[in-house]
């Protein structure tokens, strides 16, 4: 089983891994090990029940695109709201809907609401989503989240934000809702608030480097540079070879006067090949940034910019 795992990840045993879990399961149906026996171990070895090894085989699955073997696994364990999604997915569009509606109307014991956003999501009504959220009072997080981003892509960003501050009020710890949530607030121009939510998403996973570069872009825009550079570096810890975060970081250094940090971006932009980017403009700029900072010395003690002024 642990074997299967870490073989998943690698196209070269991707199919063994798939065939060596499906042996386990099949290894359930064996009889001849009698059920007293096993008993006598069975809370001397971690080893996962039945359903959750057919789970497992079924999300695996769900990765590589083999999405009716997935559905055939997870309607045979009752996990239907995740059937209806392969049905879905695997373009039985009109059936994963008949399937939903006949599943709410059934008496299994479920959450029906979860099968309500799916609907939403099936035929593109967010209707469904509120009718979730109000059935299942108020509690159903992942109708928010589906409103929230209905209404993003709707461009109606006030919207938008409502939703997922009532989805984060039930749970905090969902990293693309906050950063849906400050792209919401950059177009409504609202940086303090995107700032906010940028942040919540890099203490939740400081390895969002999309996170890192919008919220460098936010600092700009209050004239906050050098939190601006900290944003960079943090964003190059993670992805070196954007050249987009190395252009940026190359302007934000010399609006702080950080020579240095200048150069070594157009070093890292060499050696990427963009050299389209290095114009004369940007040439000047360093130039100059280099002469005011250690030629003249016109950076003043007072000027907000100056590189030592936070020392």
């Amino acid at each position: 089983l642990y074997r299967s795992r870490n073989e998943i990840s690698r196209s070269k045993t991707m199919e063994r891994s798939l065939s060596q879990t499906q042996a386990l399961i099949d290894q359930f149906r064996e009889q001849q090990t009698k059920t007293l026996d096993k008993m006598d171990l069975v809370f001397s070895t971690f080893y996962p029940m039945s359903w959750g090894v057919k789970q497992e085989l079924a999300e695996n699955y769900q990765k590589i695109g083999i999405f009716m073997s997935a559905y055939e696994l997870l309607k045979s364990i009752g996990v239907f709201d995740q059937a209806v999604k392969c049905l879905f997915m695997a373009g039985r569009q009109q059936q994963a809907v008949e399937m939903a509606e006949d599943l709410m109307k059934s008496e299994f014991k479920f959450k029906k609401y979860d099968l309500m956003c799916l609907m939403g999501e099936m035929k593109r009504d967010h209707t469904w989503f509120e009718r979730a959220w109000e059935e299942s009072n108020h509690r159903c997080s992942k109708a928010m989240r589906s409103l929230g981003q209905y209404y993003f892509y709707e461009q109606k960003f006030d919207k938008s934000v409502e939703c997922f501050q009532k989805q984060l009020a039930l749970n905090k710890l969902f990293p693309e809702s906050w950063f849906t949530m400050g792209c919401a607030y950059m177009r409504m121009e609202d940086t303090k608030n995107a700032i906010f939510a940028f942040g919540k998403v890099v203490s939740i996973d400081d390895r969002k480097v999309e996170a890192w570069a919008n919220m460098g872009n936010c600092y700009i825009a209050n004239k906050k540079y050098f939190e601006a550079v900290t944003c960079c570096e943090q964003a190059l810890k993670v992805n070196r070879k954007s050249w987009k975060i190395w252009n940026n970081y190359i302007l934000f250094s010399i609006e702080t006067y950080q020579f240095y940090k200048a150069i070594q971006g157009v070093r890292e932009l060499l050696r990427y090949d963009q050299l389209s980017d290095i114009n004369p403009t940007l040439i000047l700029r360093i130039s100059d940034c280099f002469i005011k900072k250690f030629v003249n010395n016109t950076v003043h003690a007072d000027d907000p910019n100056r590189m030592d002024h936070k020392k």
